[in-house]
């Protein structure tokens, strides 16, 4: 039951819930698709699952923009950065990682991001 996570929700009918289903029927063809784009919208507020569940899927298929203040120069983040201090309190391994992986910035892929 989600209202005991989500007490403030607003009840969603079974009306409702039929009448999203016909605009938007289930295609097994694209199962996989629309289910992970559910649930990208559905965690949107907490933002590193949303993020981790679209790095994890590829969707919802997002389009890069060129934001002047970008950390990236325009591409969307392929991870997280290790925090400032791990180069001086962790110098040892932060090194051989960033020998590994590549520079310690947000459009580096990670190990497992092979596209």
């Amino acid at each position: 039951m989600l209202s005991g996570i989500y007490p403030n929700a607003a009840a969603i009918s079974d009306t409702e819930v039929a009448a999203y289903l016909v605009k938007k029927p289930y295609n097994a063809a694209k199962g996989w698709e629309m289910i992970s784009e559910q649930y990208w919208a559905a965690t949107l507020l907490n933002e590193y699952e949303a993020f981790s569940n679209w790095r994890r899927t590829g969707y919802p298929t997002l389009v890069p923009t060129s934001d002047p203040g970008s950390d990236t120069g325009g591409p969307i983040p392929r991870r997280l950065i290790w925090p400032e201090g791990e180069s001086s309190t962790n110098a040892e391994n932060f090194a051989a990682a960033i020998a590994r992986q590549g520079p310690n910035n947000m459009i580096t892929r990670v190990w497992w991001d092979k596209e």
